[in-house]
């Protein structure tokens, strides 16, 4: 954890906060903390990427619906089923907009949605 931590340190002050890498070891930060259990300590590291993501690309780019599901999963994980149900809808519609069957690298992110708590019956 602690060199995760030092790389996204160092990444911020040379790249920025919005650069795709920093965004990258941010978003595997907070993937790293959910995965030890850690989930309050990575929720606001998913809302940052989420928040850089949606200002600088948009809601529609599969670099914020793969944010936009790792959030909601988290929510879910913390009992806030409501707000994750709402984000994972809004997740699911933009990608059932904008990925086609030509856009298969990014289908995996749809295919997690698909089988969510809300799409299955949650």
């Amino acid at each position: 954890e602690q060199l995760y931590r030092e790389a996204l340190a160092a990444r911020r002050d040379v790249l920025g906060a919005s650069h795709e890498d920093t965004l990258n070891s941010t978003f595997n930060l907070a993937g790293l903390l959910k995965a030890k259990g850690d989930i309050a300590g990575a929720e606001p590291l998913y809302r940052e990427v989420l928040q850089v993501l949606r200002s600088t690309v948009g809601s529609r780019h599969p670099h914020a619906l793969n944010a936009m599901q790792g959030l909601s999963t988290l929510l879910f994980q913390l009992g806030r089923e409501e707000e994750a149900k709402v984000l994972c809808r809004e997740a699911l519609g933009i990608a059932r907009d904008v990925l086609t069957a030509e856009s298969t690298r990014h289908a995996p992110p749809l295919l997690v949605l698909t089988r969510s708590p809300v799409t299955v019956g949650g």
